[in-house]
């Protein structure tokens, strides 16, 4: 229920900032919600090799911001790792992608990918 409420509070702060309108281009059908989570045990037995890779984890995140495949993210508060919203063809697409990224391919991090289907509200 807290990771739903958080969800809804980004979605609304994300929407306002960026002032959208059901013009979006943001396709209701193509949105998931990406769950990321820390390998604890192997960060803290590398962390050489952590940061090595957690510079290219964040030149990978800030590539895919940047080809507007990650709407919004961030971490969530009081847990470890964070969450984000991104928008592709397909659930396997998306884990594909995210697969490319040094963190996860590694095993540093973990994903948890799930389709998500706007039903109540609406964009403006």
């Amino acid at each position: 229920m807290v990771y739903l409420s958080i969800l809804f509070y980004l979605l609304e702060r994300f929407l306002i900032l960026n002032n959208y309108k059901k013009s979006s281009n943001i396709k209701m059908s193509n949105l998931f919600i990406v769950r990321i989570t820390p390998n604890q045990e192997k960060m803290q037995a590398n962390k050489e090799e952590k940061l090595k890779f957690g510079k290219g984890h964040h030149d990978y995140i800030d590539k895919l911001v940047e080809n507007e495949v990650i709407k919004f993210g961030g971490p969530i508060e009081g847990k470890l790792g964070g969450m984000l919203i991104v928008t592709a063809e397909t659930k396997e697409k998306v884990e594909d992608l995210f697969g490319e990224d040094p963190m996860i391919k590694n095993e540093y991090l973990s994903i948890e990918v799930n389709k998500w289907t706007i039903k109540h509200g609406k964009l403006d």
